[in-house]
């Protein structure tokens, strides 16, 4: 779970798989909502080759685990499911692939390690579980002159990736 600067709290739910939002409304009461999924767990793509901007509610998701709060008020959450990070951008209501977007030419992000010194979207990850994101800017295009980074706490490769 993380809060954002607003005092909502976010948290991964597993089956159905969603991201879901709380906010306190006073007297110990709360108002849950659903930020990202759509209930059913899988991987429906891209609108681009460098992200989704899709609204949350009808990106697919799958097995999100860990989440972190980047600087610039991003919800940023490791899918192991898709082996792939993440970020929900909370002012839009997107979301964007950040680490891990390789994807087959049947539309299923591709799990494992192609080595390092690749572009966020053309990385593999293993099934990673969860994510720190001390300066991560998750809209960037992979450019020379992009700036952030994102650390990924694998599963199986047991190896933590780092991106800038």
């Amino acid at each position: 779970m993380v809060g954002d600067s607003t005092g909502a709290l976010y948290a991964p739910t597993r089956n159905p798989d969603y991201l879901i939002k709380i906010v306190m409304t006073g007297g110990g009461d709360a108002t849950v909502t659903k930020a990202v999924g759509t209930g059913t767990s899988g991987y429906n793509g891209n609108t681009t080759r460098f992200g989704s901007l899709a609204p949350g509610t009808a990106v697919q998701i799958s097995q999100p685990q860990g989440l972190s709060l980047g600087l610039d008020g991003n919800v940023i959450f490791a899918e192991a499911g898709n082996s792939m990070i993440r970020a929900y951008e909370p002012r839009t209501g997107h979301v964007t692939d950040v680490l891990g977007g390789l994807v087959s030419p049947g539309g299923v992000p591709q799990a494992g390690f192609n080595g390092d010194g690749h572009y966020g979207d053309q990385t593999k990850l293993d099934r990673p579980l969860d994510v720190a994101s001390p300066r991560l800017t998750p809209t960037w295009s992979p450019t020379p002159e992009t700036t952030g980074s994102a650390n990924s706490a694998p599963a199986p490769s047991t190896r933590t990736r780092s991106a800038e």
